[in-house]
Formats: structure tokens, sequence, C-alpha cells
């Protein structure tokens, strides 16, 4: 299983932009053990709540799950057979957490935390926490923000770990007012020293920089993570924006050169994301297809 680059995946059933796999129980496990068989060892739920769901049955947030479809319970059970780690995403109300509200943001998640580990507390496979807070500067007051989050979980959960994904201010994402690389450091460095005592890996978003300058901001933020003590981990997305900016299964070859960058300065590669993009069971003939490209390349290298 070392030869498979990528080792962990996003789950994301709270979505925003992409479609519902509309998937049971059944589907969910075979995926999951599609997963295993090309080396992923780690998934991570990008949100535990949104926007009136949550992916448990819960008694304190809105959620269209009851407890005969327990979606994280069954999810836990299932993976714990198999020896893969999860990482539960935090709550957020929506997607600039009201802009900043550090204060509700706690509020709620202090909740959250403790229905989560009373009913799935006793899994050894829950092992961290992911926070769904993406920004590319300092912003939303990312810095309290972070800080609230951490602090609470290391007063919870003292000995779960916590991951956290962002962004890169290219062109891509600011074409009036972009990051150089170096500006891209500055930045991470001032977050990351004010609110990254409790934050053990972060990940930058890949698509979030032009492929051909990838590995300049990717130098970057490794060296404002390494200045801070933070694992740097690699988000590579396995879907691509059509002209219509919407989601499909990325091409191989532009795949493995992301992943050939990644690796040079990341120690996990996840990905976003699998059962949509990648796996054998993808709703896109094409995610089916880069499946299996992906799996004879790397199997034997």
């Amino acid at each position: 299983m070392k030869n498979y680059p990528i080792t962990a995946t996003f789950i994301d059933e709270v979505s925003i932009d992409i479609p519902t796999s509309n998937w049971s129980k059944k589907e969910w496990i075979k995926d999951l053990k599609a997963m295993k068989s090309v080396g992923i060892d780690t998934i991570i739920f990008i949100r535990g709540g949104l926007n009136g769901k949550c992916i448990y049955p819960s008694k304190k947030f809105p959620t269209f799950y009851d407890e005969s479809n327990d979606f994280l319970g069954y999810m836990l059970d299932a993976s714990e057979k198999l020896g893969i780690n999860v990482y539960v995403g935090l709550y957020m109300s929506n997607g600039n957490w009201d802009n900043g509200d550090y204060n509700k943001l706690k509020e709620l998640n202090a909740m959250f935390i403790d229905e989560v580990m009373e009913r799935y507390g006793h899994h050894k496979n829950l092992v961290g926490w992911y926070l769904p807070l993406e920004v590319c500067k300092v912003e939303f007051n990312i810095i309290e923000s972070v800080n609230a989050l951490t602090e609470l979980i290391q007063q919870k959960t003292p000995n779960m770990k916590v991951y956290w994904c962002s962004l890169f201010r290219s062109k891509f994402m600011v074409p009036s007012d972009p990051f150089t690389p170096e500006q891209t450091f500055e930045v991470w460095d001032e977050i990351l020293s004010k609110c990254g005592k409790y934050v053990n890996s972060i990940a930058f978003n890949e698509g979030t920089a032009p492929l051909n300058e990838y590995e300049d901001y990717l130098k970057a933020v490794k060296r404002a993570t390494d200045k801070n003590g933070v694992e740097l981990w690699a988000n590579v997305e396995t879907f691509d924006r059509d002209p219509r900016h919407m989601f499909y299964p990325v091409q191989f070859e532009i795949l493995q050169k992301k992943l050939e960058i990644s690796q040079k300065y990341c120690s996990k590669i996840n990905t976003f994301e699998f059962s949509h993009f990648m796996s054998p069971n993808s709703m896109y003939e094409s995610g089916k297809n880069l499946f299996k490209r992906y799996k004879s390349f790397y199997k034997n290298k």
C-alpha cells in the first residue's frame, strides 16, 4: 500500500457545491473498502453540520438522519473494522461562520463536541477534529476563531488531533489582488504564530493555485509550517473545473503532476474527494476510469 500517494480523503456528506451520490449504508461500506484497497487510511468528514444539516441523528442540531439511519455511526463502525482513522469536521452555521462570530462558533461546537463524544467517543479510530474554516488571509476573525476552537478541543478532548485546510490567495482566487508566494509565507507565518499552538496539521487546497505556480506556493507555506511547528499535508483535488465552474473528475496526467509536487513537501496527501471523483463507484464514468488508471499506475510503482 505504500506506493499509493493519496492516504486520506474528505467525505462531503453535508455538501455545498457537489451533488449527492444518494448512497445507503451498503454503498458507503463498499466505497470504504475501495478506499482501503488503494491505501487510504484516514477519512475526514469535511463538516459535521451546516445550514440545517448534520451527519448524525442529533438531538441538538437540525438533521435528516434518525437512529435507524445513523450515517456517522455506521461509517465509524465500518471504518474501524477496516483500520481507517476518522476526523470529524466541526459544526458551522454558515460559510463565513456569521462573519467571524467566534463566540457563537465556540458555543455551537461545545454542544457539538459533547454530543459527538457522548455518542461515538468509544470508537478508537475517532482520532481528530477538522476545522472547516477556509481563508486565504487574515479575515473573519480567523485567528480568534481558530484559537477558540482549538482551545475548546484541548479542554474537552486533549488527546485528539486537529487538522485544518485553507486556500492560496492566487490569481485563480483573487485576480485583482493575488498574493505572491512571499506574501503567502508572511500571511501564514503570522496566522500560525498566533493560532497554531494546538493545530497538528494543515493543508492548502491545491486547486486554488495555478498548477504551474503550485510548487512555489507550497514552498512558501512549507516555510511557515516548519517555522511554527505544524505538519504540512496536501489537499490534492481529484476534480477539475470546467468553463462553467462545475466540477468533474480530473485528467489522470494532471493528477500525477499534482501528486508529484505535493510529495516533495507534504507528509500526507488527502484528496477532495475520493467518493465523487475517483471511486470505482463514482457517479461519473470518468471517475471510475480515474480509479482504474490510478490503481494500475501506482500499485507497482
